[in-house]
C-alpha cells in the first residue's frame, strides 16, 4: 500500500436521481458535455488526478490545496449559468492510501462527508485545507464554522467560498446562481427583522435568527442554508419565492421582532415555495428577563414547530401526486404519510400495515433510504406497541433489524438513535433504551424525540422526569402530530403516583390526540374503574375491543410489559382485574 499525503475534492451532481426521473436523455447529456468540457479538463490543468467517477461524481487527488481549491472554485464558476446541472464540492487536505487503483483514508472521507453539506454551487473546504490557501487564495473564503459530518467522529472546522457578485444586500437583482432543489426538505431562514425602531435591539432579532438555523441544522434530514449565506440578505428587497428560487430551497421561514418595555414580540412564518403558500405562522409574546433565555424559548418553539410543518407540507405534496426526490424516497414519504394517518386516527391500524408495505418498498429499491429504514422501524415498532402485530417477535426483530441498518446508515443523527432506543424499550433492555433516547434529546433537543423520551421516562418509573420533559414537548409544539404520547406520559405519571384528578384529565386529553392508540383507554378504564364510572369504563373497553382486542391480553399474560418496574406492572394488571376490566378480554 501506498500512503501519502494529498488534497482531496469530491464531487457530486445536486438532485442527481430527481433529474434522471424527470428527463434521463437530458440529464446524462449534460452529465456527459460537464465531463467532457469543463470538469475534467479543469482538472487536468490543474495537474488533478480522477481516481473514480461514480456516476453523478467524482473523486480527484492533487498534489496541491492552491491547485484543487483553484479547481474546484473554476468549475463552479464555469457552471454558474447552466441551468441542468449542479454540482457540490469539498475539499480536504489529509492521509490517503493507494490500493487497488482506488483511495482511502482520512483524506477521502472527510472531502465526501464536506461535499455532502456544502451549498449547491458551492465549495467548501477543511480548515486544515484552508491553512494551505493563507496568502494566496483566503480571501475566496469565508468561516462556515464547525461541522458534524456523517460518519466523522469529530466535528470539523470548515472554509466556504464566496460566490463573487452573488450577495444583494441593498438591491431587487436576482442571486446569479438558480440551483436545483436539493434531494431533502431544504429550508432558509431570512434574518428576523428588529421593528422596535431602535437599532440597539437588533441583535435580539440576530440572536433568533441564527439560533434558529443552528437548531435547525440539527435535524439531518433537513438541507439547511448556512448562516453567512442567510445574513447576506439582510435589508434585501427580494420577495421570500425570488430567495427560494434563486437559492433552490424549497421552504422559507421568516419573522419580526418587537419590544415594547421588557416584553417582546416575536412573529414567524414559514413558505412553501412550490406553491407560494403560507403552511405555518405563529406569535410568540414572552417577558424580556434575560435576553439568552428568551432567545432560546423561543427558537425551540419555532424550529421544534416548523419542522413538524416541513414534515406535513412534504405529505401533502405526496397526496397530490408530485414527485419530489429519488424514487425510494418518494415510496418512503408515501410511507411517512400512512404513518401520520395512523397517529391522526385517519383509517385506523389499515395504513400502519400499508406504512409497513411502503417502506419496505423503499428500503427494497434503496438500500440506503435513511427515511425508509426509519419509517420501517417505527412502524414496526407500533404495532408491537397497539398490539395488533400478528406476529409479535417477527415484528419486533423486523424492528430491530431496521433500527440497525438505520443506525449504520446514520451512525450520529438522533433518528438512529430513537429507533434504536424504542426498540430497545420493546425488548425491555431499559438502560440501554434510555441512554439511547437521552443520547438523541442530546443531538437534537427541539426534535418530536422529546416527547419519546418523555414516554419511555414515564414507563421506567422516572416520573419527575418524564414530567418535565413532557411539558417541554407540549410547550415546544402543542400541535405536533404525536403530542398525544406526551399527554400519555403524563397520564402514566399520574397513575404510577396514583394522581387520579390527573390522570382523567391527561387520559382523556391522550385519547382526543388518538383515540385508537390503547394504552391510554386502559387507563381511562382504570380510571373509571377506580371511580365507580360504569359507563365510562364500558365505553373504553368496547373502543379496545375495536381497535386493538389483543392489547388487554397481552399485559395480562406478560406478553407486552408496559412498564419497568413490577410493583408498577402488578398494581396496573391489580386494577384491571379488581376493575372488572380484565374479564372482559378473558
Amino acid at each position: 500500500m501506498e500512503r501519502k499525503l494529498a488534497a482531496i475534492l469530491a464531487a457530486d451532481v445536486v438532485g442527481y436521481s430527481r433529474l434522471i426521473a424527470e428527463d434521463e436523455a437530458r440529464t446524462l447529456d449534460a452529465l456527459r458535455a460537464l465531463r467532457r468540457e469543463s470538469f475534467e479538463p479543469l482538472v487536468a490543468e490543474h495537474r488533478g488526478e480522477v481516481v473514480k467517477r461514480m456516476g453523478d461524481g467524482w473523486l480527484v487527488s492533487f498534489a496541491s490545496v492552491v491547485d484543487a481549491a483553484q479547481c474546484a472554485i473554476q468549475v463552479q464558476e464555469r457552471l454558474s449559468g447552466d441551468d441542468r446541472i449542479k454540482l457540490r464540492i469539498g475539499v480536504h487536505l489529509g492521509d490517503i492510501v493507494h490500493e487497488d487503483e482506488d483511495i482511502y483514508g482520512d483524506g477521502v472521507n472527510i472531502a465526501a462527508r464536506l461535499q455532502e453539506v456544502a451549498e449547491s454551487g458551492g465549495v467548501l473546504i477543511s480548515g486544515t485545507a484552508y491553512e494551505s490557501l493563507v496568502g494566496r487564495l483566503d480571501d475566496r473564503f469565508e468561516d462556515a464554522g464547525e461541522q458534524s459530518l456523517k460518519s466523522i467522529s469529530r466535528s470539523v472546522r470548515a472554509w466556504r467560498w464566496v460566490i463573487a457578485d452573488t450577495l444583494v444586500p441593498q438591491s431587487n437583482e436576482l442571486l446569479h446562481l438558480a440551483p436545483a432543489l436539493p434531494d431533502k426538505p431544504s429550508i432558509v431562514v431570512l434574518p428576523f427583522e428588529n421593528r422596535s425602531g431602535d437599532p440597539e435591539q437588533d441583535h435580539i432579532a440576530d440572536g433568533i435568527t441564527e439560533d434558529a438555523i443552528t437548531d435547525l441544522s440539527r435535524f439531518r434530514e433537513l438541507f439547511v442554508i448556512g448562516h453567512n449565506t442567510s445574513f447576506s440578505l439582510k435589508g434585501s428587497t427580494l420577495s421570500t419565492e425570488e430567495v427560494a428560487r434563486e437559492l433552490g430551497v424549497h421552504f422559507v421561514l421568516s419573522g419580526s421582532v418587537r419590544k415594547s418595555g421588557n416584553r417582546v414580540r416575536v412573529t414567524a412564518q414559514l413558505i412553501d415555495s412550490i406553491d407560494g403558500a403560507q403552511v405555518w405562522t405563529e406569535r410568540y409574546d414572552d417577558l424580556l428577563e434575560d435576553v439568552f433565555d428568551l432567545q432560546q424559548r423561543i427558537t425551540e418553539q419555532v424550529v421544534g414547530s416548523i419542522a413538524h410543518e416541513i414534515v406535513a407540507a412534504e405529505v401533502r405534496h405526496v397526496e397530490q401526486g408530485n414527485r419530489r426526490f429519488s424514487p425510494a424516497d418518494d415510496l418512503a414519504w408515501r410511507a411517512q404519510k400512512k404513518f401520520n394517518d395512523v397517529m391522526g386516527a385517519v383509517d385506523g391500524f389499515n395504513a400502519l400495515a400499508d406504512a409497513v408495505e411502503l417502506a419496505q418498498q423503499a428500503v427494497d429499491t434503496d438500500p440506503a433510504s435513511a427515511r425508509g429504514w426509519a419509517i420501517l422501524s417505527i412502524a414496526r415498532m407500533f404495532q408491537v406497541f397497539s398490539g395488533v402485530a400478528e406476529d409479535r417477535e417477527f415484528a419486533l426483530d423486523e424492528a430491530d433489524r431496521a433500527a440497525a441498518r438505520l443506525m449504520a446508515l446514520e451512525p450520529y443523527d438522533a433518528r438512529s438513535f430513537r429507533a434504536r432506543g424504542l426498540a430497545g424499550s420493546l425488548r425491555e433492555d431499559w438502560i440501554a433504551a434510555l441512554a439511547d433516547l437521552r443520547k438523541a434529546y442530546e443531538i437534537n433537543p427541539n426534535d418530536s424525540i422529546v416527547i419519546q423520551l418523555a414516554f419511555t421516562e414515564a414507563r421506567a418509573g422516572n416520573t419527575t422526569r418524564a414530567s418535565e420533559l413532557a411539558d417541554k414537548a407540549i410547550r415546544i409544539n402543542p400541535r405536533s402530530r404525536i403530542v398525544g404520547t406526551a399527554y400519555l406520559a403524563k397520564a402514566t405519571c399520574a397513575f404510577i403516583d396514583d394522581d387520579m384528578e390527573a390522570l382523567h384529565k391527561w387520559a382523556e386529553l391522550a385519547i382526543q390526540a388518538q383515540p385508537i392508540a390503547p394504552m391510554r383507554r386502559v387507563l381511562m378504564a382504570v380510571y373509571a374503574a377506580r371511580t365507580g364510572n360504569e359507563a365510562l369504563k364500558a365505553q373504553q373497553i368496547d373502543a379496545l375491543k375495536a381497535s386493538a382486542p389483543k392489547f388487554v391480553t397481552n399485559i395480562l399474560s406478560g406478553a407486552y410489559r408496559p412498564f419497568h418496574e413490577t410493583a408498577h406492572i402488578e398494581k396496573l394488571i391489580s386494577s384491571l382485574r379488581d376493575g372488572g376490566i380484565a374479564e372482559a378480554f378473558e
